[in-house]
């Protein structure tokens, strides 16, 4: 376990220190070849941790390479989609056609959680199940391979690296410095983070509530209890994305409910806190019954201001820096994440995970009060 733990803060840790370089070379050498980049990378990765789990260095250079290519993808398609978008003059109707595509993301999700319960159960070992997850990755890079060639002009480039260097980190302080810009992007960011913290605690849930309802229920044996939880996570998770689907693809609907997307986005992000504070009263009072269909609804509300965020923060810098834009807020949400995974981590280990829900919830509703909400008038950016 202690080795496991030790990749992923690799991995993690690679993406974190390629993420906005990632997303200055999309910009500047073509979103089409960073894309299809990202694909080796996770090629080989699996290629390695299937080949080489006696060696710890191997599956290392394994996590580094599954890191840069997190960091090469993130941000790249969607800048790409609003590319096509912009070149095709729809780029008005960006938060709705960017929720229909990110709906399919969240069907393709629940296939997978089905395909991954008969993977952990039927097969043996982990390394079929790493050299199978290699054929997705090329059907992806031949899709991206027939983009159209538009998607890989290059930028205009400063003469020398060091104009480079300065050109980009004027543009990062001037994105930062508005508080127009740095709301929002802190916002979709630190919201992204939250999700990402808090929404695998239902594994944990399930095995603590969950077993003692299948032992309830007459379930008996060790082995065939540990089975059947997993067909429970597994099946519990194709229903909350099931359920993501859904909301991803009336995200345009719930805007329109509010004065601006932005307002959509705050009080969203609300409702997300005040259930993160009821999944806590749920678990400390034992009703696994009540948890399921409030992670569903967290599910929900994750998907539903995903496009919002994504349209607020992608057009912040203008079309010649999206893909840097959307780097700088994924390279943000990691930092948040690595601040809130060990501190959450910390609070359910000691005092459990009722008072971590409960603490979570509380506190973010004040940040989110006190310095994410609203939506200051924009500066005029050069």
């Amino acid at each position: 376990l202690s080795h496991i733990g030790l990749l992923q803060g690799i991995q993690a840790c690679t993406t974190v220190m390629c993420e906005y370089p990632s997303g200055v070379i999309a910009d500047r050498c073509g979103k089409k070849i960073s894309l299809l980049s990202s694909f080796i990378m996770y090629m080989v990765s699996f290629l390695l941790y299937s080949f080489g789990s006696e060696s710890f260095a191997v599956l290392a250079i394994a996590a580094m390479l599954y890191g840069m290519g997190e960091a090469l993808r993130s941000g790249c398609h969607k800048a790409m989609i609003l590319q096509w978008l912009e070149r095709h003059g729809h780029l008005k109707q960006k938060t709705f056609l960017y929720s229909r595509t990110r709906s399919f993301s969240n069907l393709g999700s629940a296939i997978n959680a089905v395909t991954a319960v008969c993977l952990v159960v039927f097969v043996p070992g982990s390394s079929v199940i790493f050299l199978g997850s290699i054929v997705p990755m090329m059907l992806d890079f031949i899709l991206v391979a027939t983009y159209p060639s538009y998607l890989n002009v290059w930028s205009e480039t400063p003469a020398t690296m060091w104009s480079l260097v300065k050109d980009e980190f004027s543009a990062l302080v001037t994105l930062m410095s508005h508080p127009h810009n740095r709301r929002k992007v802190l916002s979709s960011s630190i919201f992204q983070a939250s999700h990402k913290t808090l929404k695998d605690y239902i594994q944990p849930i399930m095995v603590i509530l969950g077993g003692e309802m299948l032992k309830q229920w007459r379930v008996s044996g060790e082995n065939r209890v540990r089975t059947l939880t997993k067909v429970v996570i597994g099946c519990t998770y194709a229903l909350f994305y099931l359920v993501s689907c859904a909301g991803t693809r009336n995200s345009w609907r719930i805007a329109g409910l509010f004065s601006s997307e932005k307002t959509a986005m705050d009080r969203i992000f609300d409702a997300f806190l005040v259930l993160a504070i009821g999944i806590g009263v749920f678990v400390w009072t034992e009703l696994p019954v009540l948890v399921i269909p409030a992670y569903l609804f967290l599910y929900f509300l994750t998907n539903t201001r995903r496009p919002l965020a994504m349209s607020q923060v992608s057009e912040l810098m203008g079309k010649k820096r999206r893909a840097t834009v959307l780097s700088v807020e994924s390279l943000l949400n990691s930092i948040a994440f690595f601040i809130l995974a060990p501190a959450c981590g910390f609070i359910a280990h000691h005092f459990g995970i009722s008072v971590l829900f409960l603490a979570f919830g509380v506190s973010g509703l004040l940040l989110n009060f006190l310095y994410l909400s609203g939506d200051p008038v924009p500066d005029e950016l050069t």
